[in-house]
């Protein structure tokens, strides 16, 4: 039991929830099945998304996100599993067409990583629904410039399998904060907090 506050934050992913796929998302190296409806955490619908034997699979904001090296940002992707064993979230550069990558397997605290857009750090998941939902959040330090940032959800895998890719949150921020639902502008967060009046304590 405890308190705990968050600043303020922005979600950078301008539609958080996946969906059009081709207009507010793209995919790459995968075929995409829109509206699940699976409800996961009570409020996505999910797009299920296939790996076609490409390293690059997956769906990614097709709205681009700015930064420069050095800058510290921290992603947070929601899934579902599908027939995949392994899951993947990315923070992509599109200038330089590299990946930070941090992939696991369901069911597993254990994760990989990759570090060619930045240096990854703080990898956390949290499984839910019997290790069928996770929430996968880390920390990346940028090592260039580009114009063409976005955040990538798929399987790790090429082999022809999937998951289903319900929403994404990119915050300039060194730890996770609270998911902030956006459609079509980024969003910000208010500063919450707690606190409980010293009479209140026994």
């Amino acid at each position: 039991l405890g308190l705990q506050a968050f600043e303020v934050s922005t979600n950078l992913v301008t539609y958080s929830a996946c969906q059009s796929i081709g207009s507010l998302w793209t995919q790459s190296g995968a075929t995409t099945t829109e509206n699940q409806f699976t409800e996961a955490f009570g409020v996505f619908n999910g797009v299920l998304v296939e790996d076609t034997g490409d390293d690059w699979n997956g769906i990614q904001n097709t709205a681009s996100v700015s930064w420069t090296s050095g800058d510290v940002f921290t992603v947070q992707g929601w899934l579902k599993k599908g027939t995949s064993s392994t899951w993947s979230v990315r923070l992509r550069d599109g200038t330089a067409a590299t990946e930070s990558v941090v992939s696991g397997t369901w069911g597993s605290d254990t994760m990989g990583d990759t570090n060619a857009a930045g240096t990854v750090s703080n990898k956390r998941v949290e499984y839910s629904e019997s290790d069928t939902l996770a929430h996968v959040s880390f920390t990346v330090t940028t090592n260039s410039t580009t114009s063409a940032g976005a955040v990538r959800l798929g399987p790790y895998s090429t082999t022809n399998v999937d998951i289903v890719c319900l929403a994404a949150q990119l915050t300039a921020t060194a730890s996770p904060k609270p998911y902030t639902p956006t459609k079509g502008a980024v969003v910000p967060r208010s500063a919450t907090s707690c606190y409980k009046a010293v009479s209140e304590f026994g």
